[in-house]
């Protein structure tokens, strides 16, 4: 397999699953699977100089996290005999741990990094500029059970106050 230029930092619920299935069907090398920091990636192979990270906007990531872990094909529920493990409202959920942790946790200043949203696509020009072939894939696409439009100013509250960081270092607006 060939070696990326950079290490691909996969955040949960950040799309990182269908970059991660399109690197490698183009027959690149992407590292370990599954989510670590920076600092876990950086002691499994010191030599990494440069990582590539795909965010998220943390309302449109919230949700997902919340839709995938009540998902029977791919989340814990799965596991469970009822359809769905979540059985306690969106707002207790979010007032939880049970929430993915900010995205600004995943990060280090140790080594440079390059962050792309997920909104616009945007990585997709970094491996077309850069001549990586990588096919735009939607894997997982969880069954909806909470959708942006019916979540409370309340739930926005406690997203907002939750994820803070992440709305201020990736310049997210309500």
């Amino acid at each position: 397999m060939k070696r990326l230029p950079f290490a691909f930092i996969h955040l949960p619920k950040c799309g990182g699953t269908s970059i991660r299935q399109g690197l490698m069907r183009s027959g690149y090398w992407c590292g370990r699977p599954g989510h670590m920091t920076m600092d876990q990636y950086i002691k499994v192979d010191p030599d990494i100089e440069f990582f590539l990270v795909q965010v998220r906007h943390p309302v449109d990531r919230v949700i997902s996290d919340y839709n995938y872990r009540s998902d029977v094909r791919y989340g814990p529920a799965q596991y469970l005999t009822k359809k769905h493990d979540l059985d306690i409202p969106f707002i207790e959920w979010l007032s939880s741990t049970a929430p993915a942790r900010p995205m600004v946790n995943w990060f280090s200043d140790i080594r440079p990094s390059q962050v792309y949203k997920m909104e616009d696509k945007s990585i997709f020009q970094y491996f077309y500029d850069n001549n990586i072939v990588c096919p735009k894939l939607h894997l997982r696409q969880s069954d909806v059970v909470i959708q942006r439009a019916l979540i409370s100013d309340d739930e926005l509250d406690i997203i907002k106050e939750k994820y803070k960081e992440d709305f201020d270092r990736f310049n997210y607006e309500l």
